[in-house]
């Protein structure tokens, strides 16, 4: 198969699994012998282009790795903050003070609570600034330095500001059952 300079290939190898690539700058393209002096069309490669594109754009191709990690993770997410919760509520139910006559402690310090008041500020704010902006940039350590844009990575958009909004909630919700319980 024939490749253009810097442009994105695949092609299938010979057991038929899927090969793809990025060449770089200056790179120079394979040419099939008999391209070298006709114009013709060759009939026989349209079936590899098609096959080409598929590559590319992975159709065909199951994608149940990457709809599993997506299942495990918001259902870890869901699973998480569930128990963020129940385990808020049992703090709200404790007496406030235990038979020793201490008060119940919440769920952050004074440090903490200002902590998680800056923090959660900050990640109401990239919420904000996300949804306005239509981009956000990737909250993992290997992917510093990346925007993702609602255009070109929906996905991975959704994911990040998902994340944030579940931050912000588990966050708040920790700051309500601490102010709560100092000021009952």
């Amino acid at each position: 198969m024939t490749y253009e300079r810097g442009r994105v290939s695949a092609s299938l190898r010979d057991d038929g699994s899927e090969a793809t690539g990025l060449r770089m700058r200056g790179q120079r393209r394979a040419v099939q012998p008999q391209e070298a002096g006709t114009l013709s069309v060759d009939p026989c490669m349209a079936p590899q282009a098609a096959v080409a594109l598929a590559a590319i754009l992975r159709i065909g191709r199951p994608r149940y790795r990457d709809d599993m990690r997506d299942f495990l993770y918001y259902s870890s997410l869901l699973l998480l903050g569930f128990a963020w919760y129940r385990f808020g509520q049992k703090q709200l139910r404790k007496a406030p003070f235990d038979e020793n006559g201490a008060p119940t402690q919440g769920l952050v310090g004074p440090v903490g609570f200002l902590m998680s008041v800056g923090v959660a500020g900050y990640a109401l704010f990239a919420v904000m600034r996300a949804l306005a902006r239509g981009q956000i940039p990737c909250l993992g350590k290997g992917c510093a330095g990346q925007v993702y844009t609602l255009v070109a990575h929906a996905g991975a958009y959704w994911a990040n500001v998902l994340f944030l909004v579940w931050l912000v909630l588990a966050l708040g919700y920790g700051m309500y059952v601490t102010l709560k319980i100092w000021f009952r």
